[in-house]
């Protein structure tokens, strides 16, 4: 199920308001903001408005924010959640607050949170959207829905439920040559996986995997030549800004 909470005036939208200085958009665009709850078991409205609405400046909307009249005449939806694995601190507070109410979720339920901005600027591309409202997410760890008018029309929906990361018993992992990669190929792999590698790191660890001792070492140890998924995702993390410090790692006089 879906929770929107919305603002019972614009002037109390705060996060419209600093989301409208910072993307840009032409003069006369409108924006509006709703704060979304997605879980997997029924909430009930008494709780659900306790817990996630302010009642002097927001309420709960009835029905699906975007067919409210408040919001009629609106171009584009774009909605911004974590990706899958990301903690997502909020819905953790709202586990914590909906357990107070006496509303225990089990392991397997699932609490998400999602802010969505209602648009109402007409003329604009999808690509214009995107571009403006790229300065809002962080594709690292945060994933982003863009509806449009008449997508909404032919019967596109917001998502009821976001992915999450789904675990099994086993798994083969993923291979990858990176001793034959181009540099190319390299920037594409970071790229595509989010690694967040530089191109020097990322030669350096082509390097390593072409190293005749890293070759001997892997044989023995009953390993592929190739590198693993997980490999890669260990040194991109181990490599990382927040482990390494990589831009304050410098000599200062």
């Amino acid at each position: 199920m879906r929770i929107e909470t919305c603002f019972v005036r614009r002037d109390l939208d705060g996060p419209a308001r600093a989301a409208t200085e910072r993307i840009g958009l032409h003069r006369g665009a409108l924006l509006d903001s709703v704060d979304v709850i997605l879980s997997s078991r029924p909430i009930p409205p008494g709780i659900a408005a306790e817990i996630f609405a302010d009642p002097v400046i927001q309420h709960i909307a009835a029905s699906p924010a975007p067919t409210l009249p408040v919001f009629a005449g609106w171009d584009w939806l774009v909605e911004i959640s974590f990706r899958p694995g990301v903690t997502d601190t909020l819905a953790l507070t709202s586990r914590e607050a909906l357990s107070m109410c006496g509303v225990e979720l089990a392991p397997g339920d699932l609490l998400q949170t999602a802010r969505l901005y209602i648009v109402r600027a007409s003329g604009l591309s999808r690509g214009s959207v995107t571009d403006a409202f790229s300065v809002l997410w962080n594709p690292l760890i945060q994933s982003a829905v863009f509806i449009s008018r008449a997508e909404w029309a032919e019967g596109k929906s917001l998502p009821e439920l976001y992915p999450e990361v789904s675990l099994h018993e086993s798994h083969e992992p993923e291979l990858f040559d990176l001793a034959s990669f181009s540099d190319r190929e390299l920037e594409e792999l970071s790229r595509r996986r989010l690694l967040a590698l530089s191109l020097e790191e990322l030669q350096a660890l082509r390097e390593h995997y072409r190293d005749p001792r890293t070759l001997e070492f892997r044989a023995a140890a009953a390993l592929p030549r190739e590198a693993t998924d997980v490999e890669i995702e260990m040194v991109a993390q181990t490599w990382s800004e927040h482990c390494k410090h990589k831009i304050f790692n410098a000599a200062i006089d």
